[in-house]
């Protein structure tokens, strides 16, 4: 078995070191002239960072949401963002995940008081294709999506009919 030489071995890890770097930084090179970049501004043009908009209408209220992600085809859709009931101005939030593979699979879920994404109160209005769907129709196109469901708050004793629109 043949040994190599420490200077070998550091610069080795030296090499190997910059790249890792260099692979987990990927786009964030140093601009030109060597000066450190400013990191980005979370304020800035957050007003034109949507993702595009979905309303919710049911027969006891109505919400309405600004999406953060929204990606609907003919086959899927997964979308979320924050919103609020258009009467009382109560926070909620949408997500949205459902796919359609020769049966649709997925949910909808609108956690009431949640002003952001896996933020739950415990109090929401949800569609689920597996356990509570009923009867529904859903439509993809892309861009857009629309669901007429029953929405369940608290189990499936408790429904609202609705109708929820999303467009990207």
């Amino acid at each position: 078995m043949s040994s190599l030489p420490l200077s070998t071995l550091a610069r080795g890890a030296a090499v190997l070191s910059a790249a890792l770097v260099a692979l987990a930084c990927g786009a964030c090179a140093a601009p030109a002239g060597g000066q450190d970049a400013a990191p980005p501004d979370p304020e800035a043009d957050s007003g034109s960072n949507t993702a595009g908009t979905a309303q919710l209408v049911m027969d006891d209220a109505t919400f309405t949401f600004t999406l953060a992600h929204c990606a609907v085809t003919a086959t899927d859709a997964l979308a979320h963002g924050p919103g609020q009931h258009d009467g009382t101005q109560e926070p909620a939030y949408l997500d949205v995940d459902l796919v359609l593979d020769g049966t649709t699979t997925g949910g909808v879920s609108v956690d009431l008081g949640a002003t952001s994404r896996f933020e739950s109160s415990d109090d929401a209005y949800t569609f689920d294709t597996e356990y509570f769907a009923g009867d529904y129709a859903l439509q993809f196109r892309d861009g857009e999506l629309e669901l007429e469901a029953d929405f369940h708050r608290g189990g499936p004793e408790s429904t609202s009919a609705g109708t929820l629109t999303v467009a990207c």
